[in-house]
């Protein structure tokens, strides 16, 4: 009988494919990982993903909201440490840098070329994400 170590929780159904979804479809595209290479790295049941994400493509969105926030969330800890616009510009601008190549696979595909022609409902999440980008930036570097 397998007895759990206090305190290790096992991450939820929810938290492991986003883990899997986040690794393979970074590294690899969108296109080329089907969900069930997904659920398999995930070790969840099929009716884990459906349960929780009703489909690939809002699982796809769960993802790309969580790349989102993560990407904003660092960029934003950069920019706090400078008071000038000029200097907060530097730090988007080098903070941006940090972040691609912060990642174990530069050729990654997080909101770039592995959504070319893309699922239709993540289509319009990447590009506000990029929207979201310019936005921060005219919005960091002017107050």
């Amino acid at each position: 009988m397998a007895v759990k170590e206090a305190g290790a929780a096992r991450p939820s159904a929810r938290e492991r494919l986003l883990a899997a979804a986040n690794e393979l479809i970074y590294n690899e595209g969108v296109h080329t990982v089907g969900i069930d290479r997904i659920i398999e790295q995930a070790g969840v049941a099929k009716a884990s993903l459906y349960n929780t994400f009703g489909s690939k493509d809002e699982l796809v969105r769960a993802y790309l909201e969580m790349r989102h926030a993560s990407v904003t969330e660092r960029i934003m800890q950069a920019v706090e440490r400078y008071d000038t616009p000029r200097e907060r510009l530097l730090a988007v601008s080098l903070g941006s840098a940090a972040v691609f190549f912060a990642g174990s696979a530069i050729a990654g595909a997080g909101f770039g070329s592995g959504f070319q022609g893309g699922i239709r409902t993540v289509v319009p999440l990447a590009a506000a994400h990029q929207r979201a980008g310019l936005v921060s930036l005219l919005y960091v570097v002017s107050y």
